[in-house]
């Protein structure tokens, strides 16, 4: 609940007490039954017609006759309960779009807290786990558990004031529907809804599983189409599929398995009743308890149905929350072992005693001890596994060494807007949609940096983007072709122009040049040459004419000897 927005807290306090209200007009309403039910009793037996048992209502129809007393009562009953019924669904409707709107809000905080600290970095297996936690997860641990929690009690109370208000009418007809309640209740428990938490966890494990699966699948299907390994994995996802069917089966039939049930135990207890009065009184005593039975059942057979789907709905959503907790527990705890790095001016960097190993048997790093000058370009070479991504990740803060330490210092405050790092991935990830988005930049501030955009364009030499610009394609089909039709060197230089575009003083770049040829190659690298007027830049290459214009070069094969 503390993750909820106050507003929304106050829904479900507003909920509450309209229930309650709801709760009083529904006791009104079985109340004008249980007169006209008295007075056709009466009616049926030629007894004396009883006076209504409220003195203001017997007064105001006192001058009407019985056949339009019972209309009147009737109908009056009729708007109630329509009242009840018609409020009651707009009320839940709004609690579940508040809550709605408090999933989607804690779905941003969890993804922006994530995104902010990059603490799944290294850890793309655990991508599944962290989309299905803020999307499916967060929705069932608020929607469903909170939401239908608050619909179950609403309906719980519904269903013991009618219950009360009987007791105290006809007690055997009373007790016949409580039994009836209990014991519908236990029938359902045992033999659906104890299953739906098993159930619920499984398929929130197939879900991510079957999630993994379509990316691996998708990933890889330009290269394995034709080998017997793509087919298994085509197999692999059309097990999973399976099963998923068939707890979904589970899922969609439990519901049922309660309105069978109900129906089913309302007519035996009602045979019940029926027996037990024709045998120990009249017909009319018999056809007064049986009309109370179904006066009283048509309005507790209703919330008891709504009462058992809301608990399964609530014990089903118990797999995919406990699924969202742990995941968000787990990036909490990861949090805390990753350092956030923010400068307030280029940062001089020195390592010193560094010990990294992913365990025992694999040491990365041992003693290492390296200064990256402020304000210079300094390179890390070495052979593949040296451990070069492994310091980048390391100078990022995410990950943490085993011992020694990266201290950062600086010289000058910054007048910089921002203060960060930022870095810019040997494959640079293009996002759906318009130039502005796949620059990090919002509408506004692409307009208002148009004239630097297209700078910064030109000198590196990303003539098909600097069009869109020009012709002002911004979200047209045409924009998109082109964004979709970059070569690998295009989107190599597009991720960094955007890093470029950030205000940012320290610069990590991972093989900038891999992709470029000779030309594209060197504007490039004079563009990175620029940056050191306001920034420190870190940069893991194999390219000769890059490392050959750094001010310092870090060579890992001499440095970290294993």
């Amino acid at each position: 609940m503390s993750y909820l927005p106050r507003k929304n807290k106050l829904s479900i306090i507003s909920f509450a007490i309209y229930s309650g209200i709801l709760t009083v007009i529904e006791i009104i309403a079985v109340w004008i039954s249980v007169q006209i039910l008295q007075i056709s009793r009466a009616i049926a037996s030629g007894e004396e017609i009883p006076s209504i048992q409220n003195h203001y209502v017997d007064k105001l129809l006192q001058d009407l006759q019985i056949s339009q007393k019972l209309f009147v009562l009737g109908l009056v009953a009729f708007v109630f309960f329509l009242f009840r019924s018609l409020f009651q669904i707009l009320l839940n409707k709004k609690l579940l779009q508040n809550l709605g709107e408090s999933a989607a809000q804690l779905s941003a905080i969890g993804i922006g807290n994530i995104v902010k600290q990059n603490i799944f970095a290294g850890n793309h297996n655990r991508l599944g786990e962290l989309e299905y936690s803020l999307t499916t997860g967060i929705d069932k641990a608020i929607l469903t558990i909170v939401g239908s929690f608050s619909i179950l009690i609403s309906d719980i109370l519904l269903i013991l004031v009618i219950l009360v208000y009987l007791f105290f009418y006809d007690i055997t007809t009373a007790g016949i529907l409580f039994l009836f309640g209990v014991t519908s209740f236990l029938v359902v428990n045992r033999f659906a809804t104890r299953k739906l938490k098993s159930i619920g966890r499984t398929k929130a494990k197939l879900d991510i599983t079957l999630s993994g699966e379509f990316r691996d699948t998708l990933s890889i299907a330009g290269e394995a189409r034709n080998t017997k390994f793509f087919s298994d994995i085509v197999l692999n996802v059309k097990n999973v599929r399976v099963r998923q069917g068939y707890l979904y089966s589970l899922q969609t039939i439990f519901p049922y398995i309660s309105k069978y049930v109900l129906e089913l135990g309302f007519l035996f207890f009602a045979g019940l009743l029926t027996s037990y009065k024709l045998a120990t009184g009249s017909i009319s005593d018999a056809a007064s308890a049986v009309g109370l039975l179904f006066l009283g059942g048509s309005r507790l057979t209703p919330a008891l149905l709504r009462a058992q789907q809301s608990s399964q709905a609530i014990i089903g959503a118990l797999g995919p929350a406990e699924q969202a907790l742990t995941t968000i527990k787990f990036s909490e705890d990861l949090a805390q072992k990753i350092e956030t790095r923010q400068f307030k001016s280029p940062p001089k960097i020195q390592v010193r005693n560094l010990d990294f190993n992913w365990s025992k048997d694999n040491p990365i790093f041992s003693n290492l001890n390296i200064d990256f000058p402020a304000q210079q370009l300094t390179c890390i070479i070495g052979k593949t596994g040296i451990g070069k991504t492994t310091l980048l990740r390391l100078l990022m803060g995410d990950l943490k060494p085993n011992s020694g330490h990266i201290v950062f210092s600086f010289e000058n405050e910054s007048t910089l807007d921002s203060s960060s790092l930022v870095y810019v991935p040997q494959e640079p990830h293009l996002m759906s949609g318009d130039l502005a988005r796949n620059l990090f930049l919002s509408e506004n501030d692409f307009q208002n940096r148009i004239n630097e955009i297209k700078n910064l364009l030109i000198k590196l030499d990303l003539n098909r983007l600097l069009n869109i610009v020009d012709v002002n394609l911004n979200h047209s089909k045409s924009e998109k072709n082109i964004l979709n039709q970059l070569s690998k060197g295009e989107k190599q230089r597009l991720g960094l122009a955007r890093a470029l575009l950030q205000k940012a003083n320290f610069f990590i770049l991972d093989e900038p040049t891999s992709a470029l040829d000779v030309r594209t190659a060197k504007v490039t690298i004079q563009t990175i040459l620029e940056l050191k007027e306001r920034a420190t830049i870190i940069t893991v290459s194999h390219d000769e004419n890059l490392f050959s214009k750094s001010d310092s070069i870090i060579n890992l094969n001499e440095l970290n000897k294993f």
